[in-house]
Parts: C-alpha cells; sequence; structure tokens
C-alpha cells in the first residue's frame, strides 16, 4: 500500500496540464428563420441570428430593431411583417394574410447589421380529402402492447394528387376532449423489415411518401390503442379509455419531411459513426426553411 502512495506522489509530480485553443470557422452573422405556413392559420416567421461556435458569445437581439421581414406570394412583394413586440424574434402579418392553396411563397429578410437572406419559393400544396374513417369489426391486436384492448382504424383518402410528396398523419385518442398516450402504429409500417415508404416521427406522427401509394382511391389502416395515460395537468391523472379518435391529414412540402424527420432523428450509438452533417437550410446567405401544410381534420366516435 506504501509503495502505491510512493508511485501516485510521483506520477503527479511530473503530470502536467496543457491548453489547447481551437478556433472553429465562423462566416459572420447570417439569418436564421423558420416558419410553418398552414391553411387558414396568418403569416408567422421566426428570426433569429448565427453566433460564434466558440470563444466569448454575448447574447443580444439589437439587430432586431432594423429588421424587416417581406412576403412575396408567387414572384410579387405581399405585405411586410411586424413584430409581435418591441424587440421580439416573431413577426406577423399585421393584414391577416394566409397562404392560399396553390401559390408559393418566399421570405426575404433584411436589416442594417446583417446581409439579406431569401428562401427558395415553396407552395402550399393541394388539400387532402378525407372519404370516410370507420373502425374494423374484426378483432385486432396492438404489436406493441398486446394485453391493452386495440382497433383498426381506416382512413379512405382520394385525390391525392401528383404533386404533394409526403402525406402526414396525426392520429389521436380522446377520452372525450382529454388527449391520451394511446400508442398509434402503422400496419404499412409493421413487420421485421424497415418500410421506405412510411416514417413515424411520434408515435402520433406518421409520414407516407405519396409516390408509393395510388393517387385515386386508398385506404390507411393504423392499430389504434383504447388506453393510454389521461394528458393534462390538473388531477386526476392516470389511465384513460378512448372514445373518440381524432384523424388529421395534411398535405407537406420536402422541407417540411426533411426538417421533422430527417434534421431530428433521435441520438443513438450509431449516430457516432455517422459524421458531421452540413446545416438544412433552404436560404440563400442565410439559414432556415419555410415549412408548408395543408390539412383536412375529421373526428371518429366509438361506442
Amino acid at each position: 500500500m506504501k509503495k502505491l502512495s510512493v508511485l501516485f506522489f510521483f506520477l503527479s509530480l511530473f503530470s502536467c496540464e496543457k491548453d489547447i485553443t481551437v478556433e472553429f470557422p465562423f462566416e459572420g452573422d447570417r439569418f436564421f428563420v423558420f416558419s410553418e405556413f398552414q391553411s387558414g392559420q396568418v403569416f408567422q416567421v421566426k428570426v433569429d441570428k448565427t453566433y460564434p461556435p466558440n470563444g466569448e458569445v454575448r447574447f443580444n437581439n439589437d439587430f432586431l430593431e432594423s429588421t424587416e421581414v417581406d412576403i412575396y406570394e408567387d414572384g410579387a412583394f405581399l405585405e411586410s411583417l411586424s413584430q409581435a413586440a418591441p424587440k421580439s424574434y416573431i413577426f406577423n402579418s399585421s393584414e391577416f394574410n394566409t397562404p392560399l392553396e396553390g401559390h408559393s411563397y418566399q421570405i426575404k429578410v433584411s436589416s442594417d447589421l446583417i446581409s439579406e437572406a431569401s428562401s427558395s419559393p415553396e407552395l402550399l400544396l393541394p388539400t387532402i380529402k378525407i372519404d370516410s374513417v370507420w373502425a374494423s369489426d374484426e378483432p385486432a391486436t396492438s404489436p406493441l402492447n398486446p394485453r391493452i384492448p386495440t382497433k383498426l382504424i381506416n382512413v379512405s383518402l382520394s385525390e391525392i394528387t401528383s404533386s404533394i410528396p409526403y402525406l402526414m398523419f396525426e392520429i389521436k385518442g380522446y377520452q372525450d376532449n382529454i388527449v391520451t398516450s394511446a400508442n398509434v402504429v402503422s400496419v404499412e409500417d409493421f413487420g421485421e423489415l424497415e418500410n421506405p415508404c412510411v416514417y413515424s416521427y411520434t408515435s402520433s406522427k406518421k409520414f407516407f411518401k405519396r409516390s408509393c401509394f395510388e393517387t385515386n382511391k386508398t385506404i390507411f389502416q393504423f392499430y389504434v390503442e383504447m388506453e393510454g395515460t389521461l394528458q393534462k395537468q390538473a388531477p386526476p391523472h392516470g389511465q384513460g379509455n378512448v372514445n373518440r379518435i381524432e384523424v388529421i391529414v395534411s398535405s407537406v412540402n420536402d422541407a417540411y419531411f426533411d426538417y421533422y424527420y430527417k434534421m431530428n432523428e433521435p441520438l443513438n450509438f450509431f449516430t457516432v459513426f455517422e459524421g458531421v452533417n452540413p446545416t438544412y437550410t433552404t436560404f440563400q446567405n442565410g439559414y432556415g426553411a419555410i415549412l408548408t401544410k395543408n390539412s383536412s381534420q375529421t373526428n371518429l366516435h366509438l361506442k
């Protein structure tokens, strides 16, 4: 034991520390812009800026005092958005303009302190028609929890135009007006091999590649568990029985899928072997994206 203590003493004498400073490249201040344009909702854009990756960084929003956010529709100027509050990062339409189906939209952001950034035009895609939603009569088993009562829910769609790159399904189970954590699994996604046509972002949000399915009429099927934790802040908490299923089907652009699925995949063990990916952006001289979403909604009430 004494010899070990002497060894540690000599090691500590000859050990040393050296600070290594690495300067990462920084291209200077650039705008970062995010927006999600949805049918029926006024234009809203969030604006921020880039910051150096190392060194002393002082976060401030002085640049917002001279920032101007302009919306263009089909290449023509539509409106200059207004700040939600002084030095706010949020800019809203003061004229209550909303994106219109079949029209393309572009954002240009400028300031006295930062170079102008402009997005590529993005189209608000056609609405998807929900023909009907029903529960199958035959018994169903949840692939995730076989002991939980489950129903097979069918969603019939038609008139899916070829211009739509992705469909997004948002399916949630409710107990009356309270949403539950009930799991939803696509029949298409259930199997031993990964399905290149279906992408699950969350339990209730699924992306489907439109080119994999018929455009005239298609029936999509989902296993929906009939029990789940009540998602509310006030008691009583606990499990709830699903008696209503909300179904939202949206046409989304490529940027929507790339941003929410490709660029926000959960970290796992294999992530360390993938290397550094370039920052996703659809802006020139800046960073960010315009996401477009056009939705249809219906509810299925269960007995």
